[in-house]
């Protein structure tokens, strides 16, 4: 019998462990159309004012970010490209 290296088995039974930690859930997530009311509630999620002034918060976030000295119309542009990341609409306009 060989002798094994401690970082050999490690990686082995890791691989081997995450195999099958896959295997056994590959079927555990489907991915399903929204019926209405679910399609609804997303396109509403960013309709309250809490969201609104989250959304506000981010866009003066990233302008900040922004280099000194870039245009307007590059900030317009910049802005206008960012969505939300909890719901996914877009923050300016």
């Amino acid at each position: 019998m060989s002798t094994v290296s401690r970082r050999r088995f490690l990686a082995t039974t890791a691989l081997a462990g995450g195999s099958l930690l896959m295997a056994g859930t590959a079927g555990a997530f489907t991915v399903q159309p929204m019926d209405a009311e679910t399609h609804k509630l997303y396109a509403n999620a960013c309709g309250g004012s809490e969201a609104k002034a989250y959304h506000q918060e981010l866009l003066l976030e990233a302008k900040a970010k922004l280099p000194a000295g870039t245009s307007e119309q590059d900030i317009e542009t910049a802005l206008a490209a960012l969505t939300c990341p909890v719901c996914g609409c877009k923050l300016a306009g």
